[in-house]
């Protein structure tokens, strides 16, 4: 049998001896693993706390992902493609963009908590409270600033530095939630149990493993001019690529909270956690794929196959597994939550197929600087997703919500592919380089 287990292991272990192999693994590990962690901390937060408490700290969590995709102003990804050629100016780029990103997360924060009234009326009792909107607004900061920091780590094909740091983040807050649960009864115990650990990680990011990775960095609050005409117009164009992809796993819980209410927020952030542990798979191996690629242009068409195969490989029985225990995994937060969500994990499972493929159609355009397509791709597949969301969401439930991000990424995928089939790809199968735009 030529498609061996051998076969497979040594294909899957093949990292000592190739780069985006490598970066893959370690892109997938620094997340798969404080998923796990994570995971048991929403298992240990759904025992002591109530439902409704629950979906309110998934809607403040979400607000605070939404925000850093606002506030890092696409910098991370210009910093993937271009801190590798940055040569002595490295430094520089990094703290201008830590910089620029720092200041932007405190104006989104700031608005935010403003127009309460708009867009979380029933987030205003928290967040108007003095103290509580501080916390909130150096948490957004420390949010942009750990993206950014993975972006560094990506960029020089270092990503075993955010394995690390995510692991410290998900420890620390799993260790903050048994104790401060034991101090305060309400919702205000898991915020303050993630936030937490995640600046512990950012501290321990900037003042010991970014100077190993960017030797002679030191975390400073400057804005280079220089930086900033190299990576302007590329910045630009991934800031609204980026946010358009990035806004909807974080506009979702907001849908649900205000069409369902706030315990289906709960069962629905349940699913999605544990269904979205499969789009780790395509944005680590396409995010390795772009990284390698910027690094040397010429090896972007082999690499593209060897990224395609490393996915399904991983992937296909991933979903099958997903499918199959979609209920006995779900049991593990609670009946109520098996009960609610089983059949929208399955059905976000099966989205993964559709997204892997949309996803690498934008590490393309990413890679050959395409900013017109990147920028089509990632509205379609917003308005598409939410917008079906929304309206089957408010017929079905939570199986319509599911069923609209499904049907979204679906229709973008078909158009991918085609041109994926017509363009890149196939002149990498017939030796061009597939990073030429």
């Amino acid at each position: 049998m030529r498609f061996s287990m051998k076969r497979i292991v040594g294909f899957l272990g093949s990292p000592l001896r190739d780069i985006l192999v490598q970066n893959s693994y370690f892109q997938m590990a620094s997340t798969f693993g404080p998923s796990v962690i994570s995971m048991v901390f929403w298992v240990l937060a759904a025992r002591l706390y109530d439902a409704g408490s629950v979906g309110y700290v998934v809607v403040l969590f979400s607000a605070l992902n939404l925000l850093t995709v606002f506030a890092s102003l696409g910098l991370g990804i210009s910093i993937i493609r271009f801190l590798p050629e940055a040569g002595s100016g490295g430094a520089r780029m990094i703290n201008t963009s830590m910089t620029l990103g720092g200041l932007a997360s405190i104006g989104a924060a700031l608005i935010y908590i403003a127009g309460l009234d708009l867009w979380g009326p029933s987030l205003k009792d928290t967040l108007w409270e003095p103290a509580f909107a501080i916390a909130f607004t150096v948490f957004s900061v420390v949010w942009t600033l750990r993206y950014i920091q993975s972006c560094v780590f990506l960029a020089r094909c270092k990503s075993r530095h955010t394995f690390v740091l995510n692991m410290l983040a998900s420890l620390s807050k799993l260790g903050l939630l048994v104790v401060l649960a034991a101090v305060s009864a309400s919702y205000l115990g898991i915020f303050a149990a993630i936030g937490i650990g995640m600046t512990l990680a950012l501290v321990m990011g900037l003042f010991i493993q970014m100077p190993i990775v960017q030797p002679g960095y030191r975390p400073a609050a400057v804005i280079c001019k220089e930086s900033l005409r190299k990576i302007g117009a590329y910045t630009t164009s991934n800031y609204v690529s980026r946010t358009l992809l990035q806004i909807l796993p974080f506009v979702l819980p907001m849908i649900v909270i205000n069409v369902l209410g706030a315990e289906s927020s709960a069962y629905f952030y349940m699913a999605w956690s544990v269904g979205a542990i499969l789009i780790v798979l395509p944005a680590s191996i396409f995010n390795s794929l772009f990284a390698v690629a910027s690094n040397d242009s010429e090896r972007a068409s082999t690499e593209t196959r060897k990224a395609l195969r490393l996915l399904f490989t991983i992937l296909i029985p991933a979903i099958a597994v997903l499918v199959l225990a979609a209920g006995f995994i779900l049991e593990l937060f609670g009946a109520e939550y098996s009960d609610n969500g089983a059949n929208l994990l399955r059905v976000i499972a099966i989205s993964i197929i559709p997204y892997s493929i949309n996803y690498l159609h934008i590490t393309v355009d990413r890679v050959n600087l395409a900013s017109m397509n990147l920028i089509a791709t990632a509205a379609a597949m917003t308005v598409l997703s939410l917008g079906l969301a929304y309206w089957f969401g408010t017929e079905w439930g939570l199986i319509g919500i599911g069923a609209g991000w499904l049907a979204g990424q679906s229709i973008v995928s078909v158009v991918a592919t085609a041109r994926l089939l017509n363009g890149p790809l196939r002149r990498g199968r017939s030796g061009n380089d597939a990073s030429a735009s």
